[in-house]
């Protein structure tokens, strides 16, 4: 998960993990992974965060960055492996 979730930040994108049972959940927090991960307790909810995690100005970019594409945001139901 952890290697996933680089190679995703790295194209300026983000994961979020949904619906962790109680049990998961603990290894997450014993191990420091719900730290790093973004979790929520259902889909809609991820969603409205990767709404909200979307900054938009009226100031335009400049230099290398501002040829880079938006970040897409996958839904947890379109995992890829």
């Amino acid at each position: 998960l952890i290697g996933r979730l680089r190679r995703v930040r790295m194209h300026i994108c983000d994961i979020k993990i949904v619906e962790l049972s109680p049990d998961i959940r603990l290894v997450f927090d014993v191990m420091g992974a719900s730290r790093i991960f973004d979790i929520h307790p259902d889909v809609d909810s991820a969603r409205i965060s990767f709404n909200a995690s979307a900054v938009v100005t009226d100031v335009p970019a400049t230099g290398p960055a501002a040829s880079t594409p938006p970040p897409t945001n996958l839904a947890s139901s379109d995992r890829r492996n």
